[in-house]
């Protein structure tokens, strides 16, 4: 069974202090509450937002390469391979 997100951060901030959790301590309310903006943050990046940044990234590659002298190219060339491989591995 899954945690709630609030659940995950009470747990972490218990984790990460040398003193017991108390929710209405403010430091503990700062963190619980920066772990949840970070939470919604990564919770809210699409499978488009990370095609259109390895798309970018793709691109610059390629304008390198073509600013390369032939061996570098291909040595690149081999290594964005073996990256891709790995990625599409990931989704």
């Amino acid at each position: 069974m899954s945690k709630a997100p609030e659940e995950m951060a009470e747990e972490w901030v218990a984790r990460n202090r040398s003193y017991p959790y108390h929710p209405e301590r403010s430091t503990d309310k700062c963190v619980k509450a920066a772990f949840l903006a970070g939470y919604k943050a990564g919770c809210e990046v699409t499978d488009q937002e990370i095609v259109d940044v390895i798309v970018d990234i793709r691109k610059r590659e390629e304008e390198e390469r073509n600013k390369l002298p032939p061996y570098k190219e291909e040595r690149h060339a081999r290594i964005w391979e073996k990256i891709k491989v790995k990625m599409v591995g990931i989704f």
